[in-house]
């Protein structure tokens, strides 16, 4: 298991030690929405980071350094989470992401392909079926995995910030991301808070 020194956490004094050992030094923590970033200066970056708010203080920097390589055309990159959210309910089943290929598919007719990305890979090669040729991508460096989602021209995502961050990493015409709605059951501010305009919400079944 990879050790991420975190601020505050059970062994804070180790972490400390290995955050001095490791650097960078600076820490930056994630504040109200509205704050401006300096995403240039190499640092430990701790909070969830997901508001639009926060998005847009940093997108141009961002994309400056992140390195997205050419569109998938006609490709959707469906990201599917499932670990943890399993538990705690709020994963989402095939029937979501089933329609939700589909309804991307009816409004786009020239999608050709649909590449999926998720921490359970088995339970999608089981589960999911689309009507397009499908492909389910090997395990890889979560970096890796987000870059080349984030790569495809049209998006479905699951509930959390991998897909979320996938979204904003290129700029994207309007009504190429599918989002569940609710994002997150019992926060009827999050669809507001975190959903581009320009997205769709598909319900979550």
């Amino acid at each position: 298991m990879r050790y991420v020194p975190f601020v505050g956490g059970r062994v804070d004094v180790v972490a400390r030690a290995v955050r001095q050992v490791l650097g960078p030094t600076n820490i930056v923590r994630e504040r109200a929405p509205g704050a401006v970033y300096n995403v240039m200066r190499p640092s430990w970056w701790y909070g969830y980071w997901q508001s639009r708010d926060t998005v847009l203080s940093v997108l141009e920097g961002l994309r400056a350094v992140v390195a997205v390589p050419v569109m998938q055309s006609n490709s959707i990159g469906v990201h599917v989470r499932r670990g943890d959210y399993v538990p705690l309910e709020l994963h989402l089943n095939a029937a979501y992401f089933e329609h939700a290929v589909r309804e991307m598919a009816t409004a786009h007719p020239g999608v050709a392909s649909v590449v999926v990305y998720s921490d359970d890979p088995m339970w999608c090669r089981k589960n999911l079926h689309f009507d397009l040729p499908t492909t389910i991508a090997h395990a890889a460096h979560p970096a890796d995995d987000l870059i080349a989602l984030a790569a495809s021209e049209y998006l479905v995502l699951s509930r959390g910030t991998f897909g979320w961050w996938a979204s904003h990493l290129v700029e994207r015409v309007p009504a190429t991301v599918i989002v569940p709605d609710p994002y997150l059951p019992g926060s009827p501010n999050q669809q507001r808070r975190l959903a581009d305009p320009s997205w769709w919400s598909q319900p979550a079944t």
